[in-house]
């Protein structure tokens, strides 16, 4: 339900409130869940064991993660590898990963668990959702970007473009189970990113006149790939691992995933803004440009 009352509540917030609120209206919901859990799941509680845990590990990871946020948030803003400050997160991010690499190759618990990519399914499963994390993410940055600055849509318009995704990956996942019973989780993945593809193409003959029925099919269509998208990923992520690594491959596949979509967030809204500089000077003096 995610993607249809995001776009919407946050469109909403944004254009009758505050834009902070967009973050703060977590508060409650977090505080919500944790007691909902905490009441209904504390009598099914697992055995326990004291485990040695990794401080080393766990801050190098702290140190390169933090860099490589801040350099992949501040970078277009910066001008990129033109500013020292970028400069400097990189060498560090480059250099603590380097120390945790290593750490966590030989130390005996490691904070994160990196034989995993010994699996040949994970490895490859993670590369692919990954990519096509990637290029989702970077699609839903740039399309409200789009129509909020130069097609005069509000938030809440541009949410409402938005939201049918949500709809139609509802309406997968109703079925998803069954299709998961009767096909291989890879034909599933493979025709998840067919329809991204198809939804993505539709996109690409999108002009400003458009009308809002335009912009909002490739969505439908991408919903579907949505539906399809996220569970067949991590059927075949999780293919073949012995069920004591199941927790940490998810939390290590989740990392990755949410790491694709910040490069991608920074490679798309900077290739955008470059972009419109490049056409805004074309027009300003057509003649220097033939």
């Amino acid at each position: 339900m995610a993607p249809i009352a995001g776009p919407l509540l946050g469109g909403y917030i944004s254009d009758n409130y505050v834009w902070p609120w967009i973050f703060l209206i977590n508060v409650p919901v977090g505080v919500f869940c944790a007691l909902l859990c905490w009441n209904n799941l504390k009598s099914h509680e697992t055995p326990t064991k004291k485990l040695p845990i990794d401080r080393v590990g766990l801050m190098l990871l702290f140190v390169w993660v933090g860099a490589l946020q801040i350099m992949l948030d501040k970078g277009k803003d910066l001008d990129w590898f033109n500013s020292p400050v970028i400069v400097i997160l990189t060498l560090i991010t480059v250099i603590a990963f380097a120390a945790w690499l290593i750490w966590e190759l030989t130390d005996k618990h490691p904070i994160v668990d990196l034989s995993l990519f010994k699996s040949r399914s994970f490895s490859l499963g993670a590369v692919a959702m990954c990519l096509g994390y990637g290029v989702f993410f970077g699609n839903i940055v740039l399309m409200p970007l789009w129509l909020q600055s130069f097609l005069g849509y509000t938030a809440t318009w541009a949410g409402l473009v938005s939201a049918p995704s949500g709809v139609t990956a509802v309406l997968t996942s109703l079925f998803i189970g069954r299709l998961m019973r009767r096909f291989d989780p890879r034909a599933l993945a493979a025709t998840s990113f067919a329809l991204y593809a198809v939804s993505y193409f539709m996109r690409a003959g999108l002009t400003s006149d458009a009308s809002f029925v335009a912009f909002m099919a490739p969505q439908l269509v991408q919903g579907f790939a949505m539906g399809l998208f996220f569970v067949s990923m991590l059927a075949v992520v999780f293919d073949g691992l012995p069920a004591h690594k199941i927790p940490a491959a998810s939390g290590l596949s989740n990392f990755l995933r949410i790491t694709a979509g910040s490069f991608a967030t920074s490679l798309t809204t900077t290739m955008w803004y470059r972009r419109a500089a490049f056409d805004a000077a074309i027009r300003a003096d057509p003649r220097k440009w033939w």
